[in-house]
This record gives C-alpha cells, structure tokens and sequence, in this order.
C-alpha cells in the first residue's frame, strides 16, 4: 500500500508544484532531479526523506511531511536556515517522491470494456444508459464489476434486485481536491486506490454498491461534470458552492495546491459594514464579514 505522502503527491501536476514553491524554486529542484542529484529517498507514511547533492561535496539532509496544516519541510542548507522557505533542494525531493509513486501502479490494469452491439430493432434507453456508464468507466479506468446492474429484474412482478459482486465487500474510497479560484470552486474527484481522477457520475455509481457519506456531494457535482472522461474536473459557482460545501464536511478533502485538509469552524461569521465619506457627498459602504474570536475580516470577493 502507497504511503500517504505517496499518494498526495502523485497527483500534483508541474502546475501544481509552481503555485506550492514558486515557479523559479520549482525549476531549479526540478535541475537537481533531472541531474539524479537525489539520492537514499525513504518514505516512511506521511514523511519522507533524502540526500541532495549540490555543488559542495557534502550533500544536503532534506525532509518533507504532509501533515493536516499541508506540507511541512526541512532543508540543512544556508537557504534554508536563513528564509525557513522551501528551496530548490526540497523541491528536488518533492519531485522525486511524486515520480517514484507514479511508477508504481496501484492496481492491475483493467481489460477494456467491449461495448455490445445493437439488435436490428435498436437499444433500449436502459440499454444506452448503461452502456454509457460502462464506456465511462474504462475510459476512467474503473473495474465493470464496480458498476451497480441496473437491468436487474424479477419477472413479472416488476421489482428489480441485486447483490453486490463476490469479492467486493467494502466501500470504494474517494478523495476530493478542491483549487479555489476567484469565483469558483473547481473540484476534481479521485479514486483513492488507483489514484486517478474519475468523473463525479462514475464515482457516483459506486455508491449504489456501498453508500458512503460522499453520495450527496458527489450527486451535486454529478449535475455539473462536463461528461468527458478527459476533463473530470467540475467548476462550482455562486449558490451551488454554498449547497456543496456543507456535504463535504467530516469528508477526505484537500485544497490544492497546497494540500491542506479541508477543516470546518464553529464560530458563526457575522457581517459588518464600514462607511467611508468621499468628496464630502459620496457615501462608499464596505461590507464583510467577522468572527468575533479574532479581528480577521472576510471580504465578498
């Protein structure tokens, strides 16, 4: 099994690195990773660790641990002491952790999916329905046998029922990234074992197996996925992001790209308004929003 910090990082992109350590930072340890100067890596779960070889004879001691509050580093190098800031050297480790957990499969591969032909007479709608979701997950790379049989059916009486496949006794975990972006919540839904990101309706359809706590949330983001495989992320604007964000409470939530944990307040936030005069005749009405534990302000935008 992948150790935790494993898994964080083998879905971080380039991009990703750049916002987390800076785009100058990110292509100097990326230098160093290319010129194999990383070397005795261990990861022990969420913790890993390391040799980098600069320049100087003697290579620098390099630590990263993901913790709930996000990646947490160390670095004996004179950059380091100085700044406490990540350098070039602890993003060479970074990038050799993530690239050593993306060698590593998580699973098998899966055999692909043949769609069946139609009869002379068409599909039904069940028919298409079902092999749309089947189409979607090998394209996702998911297992059919984690797809719930909706043509199930017990003659005529009308009433359909099934039992989840042999073998499959457990939940299928889920991991949600969330990027915030000025006006938008961009979501992207990870299957936790392959770690791949899969569209929200297909992660859905696990739930019909074994229903876990992310059902209503993966149900509001199934109403905005753009349906390609290729583009799991899903965007959540205005009132939608105020009816998802309650669902994700107590859930497996990470905002990018600094991978912290997504955590919930009890202090109730409480609007404030603050009046500015301009010119003697103009009135400008700032409003945001306080807790009353610290003097921190929120804004709308």
């Amino acid at each position: 099994m992948a150790a935790p910090i494993s898994d964080a990082l083998a879905t971080l992109s380039d991009r990703g690195f750049r916002r987390l350590l800076g785009a100058r930072t990110f292509l100097r340890g990326l230098e160093y990773f290319r010129r194999r100067a990383v070397h005795d890596v261990q990861i022990r779960g969420s913790r890993a660790t390391g040799n980098v070889r600069a320049n100087e004879a003697k290579p620098f001691r390099v630590s990263v641990e993901l913790t709930a509050d996000g990646i947490q580093s160390r670095c004996t190098c004179p950059v380091f002491a100085r700044s406490g800031q990540p350098c070039k050297h602890v993003a060479a480790l970074l990038i050799s952790v993530r690239d050593h957990a993306r060698g590593q499969p998580a699973r098998a591969a899966m055999p692909a999916i043949t769609p069946t032909t139609a009869h002379a007479g068409g599909e039904s709608k069940r028919a298409r329905r079902r092999r749309a979701r089947l189409n979607a997950a090998a394209a996702a790379g998911v297992a059919s046998h984690l797809m719930a049989d909706q043509d199930a059916t017990a003659g005529q009486t009308g009433i359909g029922a099934w039992l989840p496949p042999e073998g499959i006794d457990a939940a299928h975990p889920v991991e949600m990234r969330i990027h915030v972006r000025q006006g938008a919540l961009t979501v992207t839904v990870l299957d936790a074992e392959a770690r791949v990101a899969v569209l929200p309706s297909v992660a859905l359809s696990w739930q019909a197996l074994f229903p876990t706590g992310d059902r209503e949330a993966l149900r509001v983001l199934a109403r905005f996925e753009s349906g390609n495989p290729r583009h799991p992320a899903v965007d959540v604007r205005s009132e939608d992001v105020a009816e998802l964000l309650p669902l994700l409470k107590d859930r497996k939530v990470l905002l990018e790209p600094a991978l912290k944990q997504l955590r919930f307040g009890d202090d109730v936030l409480r609007p404030r308004f603050d009046l500015e005069t301009v010119g003697g005749d103009t009135i400008i009405v700032k409003a945001s929003f306080g807790r009353q534990s610290d003097d921190r302000r929120f804004s709308l935008l």
